[in-house]
């Protein structure tokens, strides 16, 4: 016994240094942790922010869904995005990075949205430069902008339906996807086939500056 409390005596300081210094390494991992968690809930919001704001322009621009996108006059739907549209906040990229890797699905549908809004965005911009230049022809990007709106659209509400889970902890998103795959309300269920159908479609990641580029050759 008197052997032990010697041994124990003798390696008390490095047993207490080995301790030490893993409670301060599980600490460190905890805050981490919560930081990380804090940045994925305020990247969350900021982009459930953005995305609200263009379901909610093409909303106002479908007279609250009576009709879609597709049946709209492009002329008309050009003029009305000139006046009144939605620009993505500059940290959107930024914010999208710190989602993607977390989710692949969720990943996807940022990805399509940014890219049909980018193309979105760059339809207008030939449509704008062309009113200051009646010899421009701006056609095709009238022609390609309910489309490209529609695909915007689609990706947003999909993506608003699976970026809600990335403010919650990790016991309650995995109570939320449990509910949403064996309890799921018939919005649940026409959410998840949009989220499905939108996950399994491909844009052209440079579709916006391959429309510059040719808009440019006809020049």
């Amino acid at each position: 016994m008197s052997c032990f409390i010697h041994t124990l005596h003798e390696w008390q300081e490095l047993a207490g240094a080995i301790i030490g210094g893993l409670l301060g390494v599980v600490g460190a991992l905890i805050v981490a942790r919560s930081v990380i968690n804090r940045e994925r809930r305020n990247a969350s919001r900021m982009l459930q922010r953005d995305l609200l704001n263009v379901t909610a322009m093409v909303r106002s621009l479908t007279y609250q869904r009576k009709v879609t996108i597709a049946t709209l006059d492009p002329d008309r739907l050009a003029a009305d995005l000139l006046f009144y549209r939605h620009h993505l906040s500059p940290l959107f990229e930024e914010q999208m990075a710190i989602i993607i890797g977390s989710d692949t699905r969720l990943a996807g549908l940022l990805i399509g949205f940014h890219q049909a809004y980018t193309a979105v965005e760059s339809h207008l911009r030939q449509i704008e430069r062309a009113e200051l230049s009646p010899s421009l022809r701006t056609d095709r990007a009238r022609e390609s902008l309910p489309r490209r709106l529609q695909f915007a659209d689609d990706y947003a509400q999909a993506a608003l339906y699976l970026l809600p889970l990335q403010e919650l902890g990790t016991f309650s998103r995995v109570r939320e996807r449990i509910r949403r795959r064996f309890f799921r309300t018939l919005e649940d269920a026409s959410e998840q086939q949009l989220v499905t159908r939108m996950s399994g479609v491909q844009t052209a990641p440079k579709q916006a500056q391959a429309d510059d580029a040719e808009k440019q050759g006809e020049q």
